[in-house]
């Protein structure tokens, strides 16, 4: 009888050293897995069309990093298996139904740093382009032409880095990007034009310091229009906001100062520029125009604590700015709109991924104004675990798909079924319940911290008597 009483106190000692435990750690273990909702199970929005599915590519560790589709709907991805010192760039195809047709990989010799991917079109008889940087002791870009069953027809390897690329109507390949000159300090922006055989149509090429003393610079959109005009927007910048004197930047964002807006004619020649200040923001690398040439900007205010989004005419006049947007969810810069999309009204989509305050989960999300900047709707999207947006991109049909990664294995949307933002438990409970049931918790381990010492002392000075 008395080893049993002693028995069931060490046991309900133990029960209240492990509640002792889990009140001083209660804290971080709430923030660790408990959320305001699970977005699987509670879908609020969704696009319009009803053809809704998700890919999971199975090499692993693999982002995808541009989608696009081509006028069968057919879709397609490139990214990077990222595992230095053998990092590989791959493209996948599905057709709308999300069944795979091919996927492929490509490797680059002598790169010291492995790659970036630039861009992702496609032409009219469905080829696909890749526009890649390689990061060795030189700088240098590669545009690379695939047809439609996987296999390279040709590549072009050039100096500089590259950063857009755009196809035209007739098939032609236009490619814009920049270069810096440590030596002499010096950055340039240059614009080229390939045919569908790889062949060098034009070269243009600017000192980005002929106008105005300005020495940084970089392309960031890219549209050619009707009469086969190219207009390149961008941001040049110093080395910081006007008036500081450090250069700052984080993520996919840097101070911009200036944008512009350059026009091409069709030989190639620079015909006009535009240059304006945008004041006291941090701009995205990844910009967008529509057909009639207005261009949309995303940025980022100085205090890192708002969105906007900004849009453009070609001469640079301002057609809007968006409301701030900010969700309490978003407490880092680097989970601020990343990649941009227009649907065929212009509507603009923005995305980006919330990463999960101390833990290791994280989702992607959407964010819709319509074409006059009002804001429509927001949602956010977690398949499980570690979720990260890759681009994003609207059909004719209005349909949207997003790439990026799950679990480090490439993920692919079509009209993905949207939810609440998620948030950490602090967000959510009230900090009061989590300090009464902390201290609950840990007096209780402390009584049977008491009761457990107390009880094994006793048990240990008994003396076994033997008849």
């Amino acid at each position: 009888m008395i080893k049993a009483r002693a028995f069931l106190i060490q046991f309900i000692s133990l029960i209240c050293l492990i509640f002792l435990i889990n009140g001083l750690l209660h804290p971080a273990l709430s923030q660790s897995y408990i959320k305001k909702n699970f977005l699987y199970n509670k879908s609020l929005l969704s696009s319009s069309n009803s053809s809704t599915w998700r890919r999971i590519w199975e090499r692993e560790p693999s982002i995808g990093e541009e989608i696009i589709t081509d006028s069968s709907y057919n879709v397609y991805v490139i990214g990077r298996i990222y595992w230095p010192p053998e990092d590989l760039i791959f493209n996948i195809k599905y057709d709308e139904y999300g069944h795979e047709q091919w996927n492929t990989t490509w490797k680059f010799k002598n790169i010291a740093w492995g790659y970036n991917v630039a861009g992702l079109m496609v032409d009219t008889q469905q080829n696909i382009y890749n526009l890649i940087n390689l990061y060795s002791l030189e700088d240098k870009s590669v545009l690379m032409k695939i047809n439609n069953t996987g296999f390279s027809e040709w590549n072009q390897t050039f100096s500089g880095n590259a950063d857009l690329i755009y196809i035209d109507k007739y098939d032609k390949v236009y490619v814009s990007g920049h270069i810096w000159d440590g030596t002499l300090d010096k950055g340039y922006i240059f614009l080229k034009k390939f045919d569908q055989n790889g062949i060098s149509l034009w070269n243009n090429t600017f000192l980005v310091d002929d106008f105005h003393h300005i020495s940084l610079g970089y392309p960031c959109a890219i549209m050619v229009d009707h009469l086969n005009q190219t207009f390149v927007a961008g941001v040049l910048h110093t080395y910081g906001f006007p008036g500081e004197s450090t250069y700052f930047s984080f993520g996919n964002y840097n101070p911009a100062p200036f944008l512009y807006i350059t026009v091409y004619n069709s030989s190639g020649n620079l015909i006009s520029f535009h240059k304006w200040r945008i004041y006291d923001y941090y701009i995205s690398k990844k910009m967008i125009f529509d057909i009639p040439c207005n261009f949309y900007v995303m940025g980022v205010d100085k205090s890192l604590s708002f969105n906007k989004l900004f849009k453009y005419n070609s001469s640079g006049e301002l057609i809007f700015s968006t409301p701030d947007w900010e969700k309490d969810a978003i407490e880092d810069p680097s989970e601020f709109w990343k990649y941009i999309a227009l649907d065929p009204s212009n509507n603009t989509y923005c995305s980006g991924t919330n990463f999960w305050t101390g833990i290791r989960n994280s989702e992607l999300y959407i964010v819709k104004n319509d074409n006059e900047g009002n804001f429509e709707w927001d949602g956010a999207y977690n398949f499980f675990h570690d979720t990260h947006g890759g681009d994003i991109y609207i059909d004719s049909n209005f349909s949207i798909y997003l790439t990026g990664n799950n679990d480090e294995k490439t993920l692919t949307l079509k009209n993905p079924n949207l939810g609440n933002f998620s948030e950490d438990i602090f967000h959510n409970i009230d900090i009061g319940i989590i300090i009464s049931t902390t201290v609950i918790f840990c007096i209780g381990g402390l009584i049977g911290i008491f009761f457990y010492i107390r009880f094994s002392r006793r048990s240990s000075n008994k003396t076994l008597k033997f008849d």
